[in-house]
Formats: structure tokens, sequence, C-alpha cells
């Protein structure tokens, strides 16, 4: 403190110090039960009779509800998974977030090769940075994959769904309707929709590899 207060001082030495998990805590309610496992990789999974919780600094699985579940691991790949079957579910770490409302319901986001999907009796959410997967109603799906290839769908039964990545995006309504992005080399964009119901796609930018191919410092072309 007394260098800084010097108007002589024009630098201020910092030291390192280590990083300990000092923040972690665990709740089981009336039967719930609530896990954190810190070794090599991150665990952390709430299973929830009544409610359970489980936290680790940002880190944070919670259960509410009969047989709800919300699990939370790194070791390697990063899952994040949250099922409910009757009641909710949620896991989350910072960007990374999965949520799952009411009957059969799940939301999956995991990162090997990058899958986000969401999948509903009621609604389930699942999102990492900008990748945001939904759905809401009887047996609808939103689904975002990243392998190589890029893929985003969306499905819908009697309900909604929708899919988005940056500038991609999906979404379907109603009873039977398709929407779907797949860019693998060459760009396939198709929406289906039943009568009386709508499905949409939007796929919009530009390719900047082949843009900076074309341009030279004498010839910019755009």
């Amino acid at each position: 403190e007394d260098g800084i207060r010097n108007v002589a001082v024009t630098g201020v030495q910092t030291c390192a110090l280590p990083i300990c998990y000092s923040s972690v805590a665990v709740m089981a309610l009336a039967g719930g039960e609530a896990t954190v496992h810190v070794h090599d990789g991150v665990s952390l999974l709430a299973n929830g009779v009544a409610n359970a919780n489980a936290y680790l600094d940002d880190v944070g699985a919670c259960a509410s509800g009969a047989s709800a579940q919300a699990t939370y691991q790194i070791d390697g790949d990063v899952t994040v998974k949250a099922v409910a079957t009757t009641g909710g579910a949620q896991a989350s770490d910072g960007s990374i977030y999965a949520m799952a409302q009411g009957d059969h319901t799940v939301a999956t986001v995991s990162l090997g090769s990058l899958d986000v999907s969401a999948q509903a009796a009621g609604a389930a959410t699942a999102s990492v940075y900008s990748l945001t997967a939904s759905a809401t109603g009887q047996e609808s799906e939103a689904r975002i994959e990243i392998a190589g290839d890029l893929h985003v769908q969306a499905t819908s039964t009697g309900g909604d769904a929708t899919a988005s990545l940056a500038t991609f995006s999906v979404a379907a309504s109603g009873a039977s309707s398709l929407a779907e992005i797949h860019v693998g080399g060459d760009v396939h964009v198709t929406a289906h929709a039943g009568t009386g119901n709508s499905a949409a796609v939007t796929l919009s930018g530009r390719s900047e590899e082949h843009t900076s191919e074309l341009q030279s410092r004498l010839h910019l072309v755009c």
C-alpha cells in the first residue's frame, strides 16, 4: 500500500497465489442427494426426490421434484445434463447452461465435439455461449451438433422448437413441422411445415475464407 501511495513508484509487483476450492456446499432434503467430487476432473451431481443442490464456486447443479437429476462433470470433456421426470433440474457453469422442466424432459450440453440438444414433453433449454437449443410442447426437439460438420435442427410435433448458432437459426411450430440447416462442404437448408403450421430457416453472413483469397494490398474485394 505504501508503494502504491508513493508518487515515485511507477509499477506494482504482484505475486501468484495458489487456487483452492474454498467455496463448496452441498445440501439434500427429504431423500434428496447432492454430491461434489474434485479429483483430476470436477464432478457435481444432484438427485432430487424432493430437493437437492450442489455448488462449487460458479458451478451449480440443482434438482427438484420426483426423479429429477442435474449433472455437471469435467473430466477431459465437459458434460452438462439436466433430466426431469415430473419436476425440474438444471446445471450451469457461467455461459454453459442446461435446464429441464416438466415430464420426461431432457436438456444436454456436451463439449467433445460440440453437441447441444433439448427434448421435451414440457420445456427444455440448453445453451453454450452463442449456441442455444430450446423445445416446448409434446415431443418437441431442438438440436445443435458440431462434429467436423455443422448440423442445426428443430423438429416439432404439436409444439415449438428453436435452435440457433450465431447467424444460423431454425424454428418450427405446429404438428409435423421441420426446419434444418446442414453445413458439410455444401450448404443444405430445409424447411417443412404441415397444413396450417410453419417452419423457418435463416442463414446469413459471408465466407471470410473465400473473400480473403481475393484480397491484396492494391485491390480489396468485399
